[in-house]
Order: structure tokens, then C-alpha cells, then sequence
């Protein structure tokens, strides 16, 4: 039996700045895997969007941190995707009709969308009333008034991932694994309500680059996880992402993607390739780095794409 759950979850989009508070080198391409095979091979870029990495000073030792590890890599403190029927909108409560679903986890909300997906980080903090707020406090019995002598703050820091010149269509969209719980939601944009909306462990869209699929998962030991699924026939060097963030990106020594924020950095491992059980060496290339304005902020623009052993050659 369907267990029926009724909420006024916080669905607000950030569409404007890299951060808020609520209240170009170009590089040698290289060179591109012939392919002309029957099977599909896998590109797979690892855990990276589980979850930010909490912040971590000299003081904490190590039994601190592998607790702090475990907390975060709770699978119980993910949601799946859930389903964007109408209930969602952005921070003036307009509908967004271009997001898909949203995954939720600690400190951190993901949004996949018509374009890709978005990172949004966050962190909660209260600060003690003053001036008038404080006043009123004071007037209505202070400690004894029942209130509170703070306010909650929710600040947050945003990453765009773009999938240039991909086609993300709802039509094109498999669903996978059914949450047993149905959300229903009613706001003023709804006041009918919408009813049955479910969270689903998987998603796939199909041909968002000819024949690739994108597949977007939460994996049980390794948080949020991502697929591209290449079909015979098709190019893998289609695919480009376009990280758009406050910060710059940076490509690591061990060749993973690190992603910083004010509130949590984020690490996409380094990607793995498969074929037929095989795997194929496989690494992120950073084509440009570029400074852009987003409105009134400043931030940075980078261009990601991903190189296969070059002797990589798959025969009928």
C-alpha cells in the first residue's frame, strides 16, 4: 500500500547569483577513440556529486573526521529525484517548468534540468535579533514570551553544469524505482493540489547527444552518480560540460574534478570508461577557463570534456 505524504517541502530554484543568503587557455584537443561496435560502452565519472565535503580545520583528528566521513555518506540522508510536477518554483514563486527533478542531501540540493543539472550548497545559521526585532522580543516577555531571540539564515553558493548542445527532453526520460511514498503538494500556484508525485532512485534521458544517453543515479556506497551511455555508432566526443561557478574548477593530480564553495566543496572523482567488462583509461580535459558576469557577480566558465586511450579501437 502506497503510504500518502503531505508537505510544503522548500522547492525554490536559485536563478540569479552564484551565492545569496535567503531572508582562457585554450588546450591542444586531443585525440578522438574510433569506434564501430555493436555494444554500447560507459562512461562512468564516479561519486563526485554525492555530497560537499564539510569543512575540516587542523584541529579535528582523525577518528573525528572518519565520523564526520560516515555522517555524510549516510545513504539515508539522500533523497531520490523527485519528480517536478508544477510544485516547484523559484525564490518569487514563479513556476519552473524547466527543472525535471531535485535530490536532496545534507547541505547540498541537485537539480536536474532542461540544461543539466545544478549544485546548490548550503549552510544554516542564526543570528541573535537586534534593533526593533529585538525590542518586540523583549516587550512580548523576552524568555518567557516562548519565542525565540534568533533568526535562521540560509545561505547557499551555486554550480551550474551545463551539457552543451544536449537535448533534455521530458519525453526522452526513463524512470526508475519508484519511491513507495506519494508527495502531494499545495501551494497557491496548485491550490487543487498535486497529488502522487514520486522520488525515483534512477533516471535516464535518452539521445541527449545522438545516440548517448545520460544517466543520473544514486548509487548505495557512493552517493549521486552520473553515466553517459554511448551506443554504437555514436561519438563520445560530443559531450562537453560547461561548469559555471563563483570559484574556478581545478583538475587534480589524481585527475579528479574539485568544485569549491563557501559551504562545502564538492569532488567528481576521475572518470572510468567500460566495454564489455573492460576498462578503458579514460581522463577529464579541460578545453578552456574563461571569466564571465552573471548579473552583478563575477565567476568562471569552464569548459570540461574527456579523453579515452587514444589506441582505443572496438571492431564489429
Amino acid at each position: 500500500m502506497n503510504t500518502k505524504k503531505y508537505t510544503n517541502r522548500l522547492f525554490s530554484l536559485v536563478i540569479l547569483l552564484w551565492t545569496g543568503s535567503a531572508v582562457a587557455q585554450e588546450l591542444t584537443p586531443a585525440v578522438n577513440a574510433e569506434v564501430a561496435s555493436s555494444t554500447p560502452y560507459t562512461l562512468d565519472f564516479g561519486a563526485g556529486i554525492a555530497q560537499p565535503a564539510p569543512p575540516v580545520t587542523a584541529k579535528e583528528n582523525e577518528a573525528s573526521l572518519k565520523a564526520t566521513a560516515a555522517q555524510w555518506l549516510e545513504k539515508n540522508n539522500e533523497s531520490g529525484f523527485l519528480e517536478n510536477r508544477g510544485q516547484m518554483m523559484d525564490m518569487e514563486n514563479n513556476p519552473v517548468p524547466f527543472v525535471l527533478f531535485k535530490a536532496e542531501a545534507p547541505g547540498l540540493n541537485l537539480w536536474i534540468t532542461e540544461s543539466g543539472m545544478t549544485l546548490q550548497t548550503l549552510n544554516w545559521r542564526k543570528e541573535p535579533l537586534t534593533g526593533k526585532e529585538l525590542e518586540e522580543w523583549e516587550s512580548a516577555g523576552g524568555e518567557h514570551s516562548g519565542m525565540k531571540n534568533t533568526k535562521k539564515y540560509l545561505d547557499w553558493e551555486r554550480i551550474d553544469v551545463e551539457l552543451k548542445g544536449a537535448s533534455i527532453k521530458k519525453e526522452n526520460i526513463t524512470k526508475e524505482g519508484a519511491s513507495v511514498t506519494d508527495f502531494n503538494f499545495f501551494y497557491h500556484t496548485c491550490p487543487d493540489g498535486i497529488y502522487g508525485v514520486k522520488e525515483y532512485e534512477k533516471i535516464t534521458v535518452r539521445e541527449v547527444y545522438p545516440g548517448i544517453d545520460w544517466v543520473v543515479y544514486n548509487s548505495p556506497d557512493k552517493g549521486y552518480k552520473y553515466d553517459f551511455v554511448v551506443h554504437p555508432g555514436a561519438d563520445y566526443s560530443q559531450i562537453e560540460l560547461l561548469y559555471k561557478s563563483k570559484t574556478p574548477i581545478r583538475i587534480n593530480e589524481q585527475g579528479e574534478l574539485e568544485l569549491y564553495t563557501q559551504h562545502g566543496n564538492v569532488k567528481e572523482n576521475s572518470p572510468v570508461s567500460f566495454y564489455e567488462g573492460k576498462e578503458i583509461q579514460t581522463r577529464f580535459k579541460q578545453n578552456y577557463q574563461k571569466n564571465i558576469h552573471n548579473y552583478e557577480d563575477k565567476g568562471f566558465e569552464t569548459s570540461i570534456s574527456f579523453n579515452l586511450n587514444s589506441k582505443f579501437k572496438i571492431q564489429n
